[in-house]
């Protein structure tokens, strides 16, 4: 087992719907944040990514109340497989995100599951830089969208992107 931190780093967050009015939604937050994990072998790996903020500024004043769904602070847990030598079948992660807002009792977070697969890159096509990910989210709870912040909703969601993985994945081997 080989222990690892991927990413830490500390600032100051703004999140808006970008709306005007009645519509608009944001606030403004000092954050930190660490993800760290451990490869199991040299495929198989797991992390754990922790961020917590202070009580927000600058609040909209239709959102005054946000800290009280979704809390100072959110935990992330992911499970997945990056072959070393790749195959076919690529690889992928499984995930949880979970929140729980200031107010008591357990009436108020928020949980997301999802998963991602990526079929593996092949280094003779040279010219394709980006790598392809098919993922599956599914949310229940509150918050997760600023504007219903304080409406519990559920969600569930496929989706298709790229990421420019291969010239990491080339930098770090």
């Amino acid at each position: 087992m080989s222990l690892f931190i991927d990413s830490a780093r500390a600032g100051l967050e703004h999140e808006s719907n970008g709306r005007d009015g009645v519509d608009s939604r944001g606030w403004n937050r000092f954050y930190g944040f660490i993800n760290a994990g451990a490869y199991f072998g040299t495929d198989v790996y797991a992390t754990l990514g922790l961020k917590g903020w202070l009580p927000p500024f600058a609040v909209d004043q239709y959102n005054h109340d946000i800290v009280d769904y979704l809390g100072y602070g959110e935990g992330t847990a992911v499970l997945g497989y990056d072959p070393g030598q790749p195959t076919w079948w690529g690889g992928g992660d499984v995930g949880v995100k979970y929140f729980h807002g200031k107010s008591g009792g357990w009436g108020r977070q928020g949980t997301e599951l999802f998963a991602q697969w990526r079929p593996a890159y092949d280094d003779r096509v040279s010219f394709w830089r980006f790598t392809p990910y098919i993922y599956a989210q599914f949310f229940h709870g509150y918050a997760e969208y600023l504007l219903n912040y304080n409406q519990k909703d559920t969600a569930f969601r496929i989706g298709f992107y790229v990421e420019d993985r291969v010239h990491w994945v080339e930098r770090s081997h």
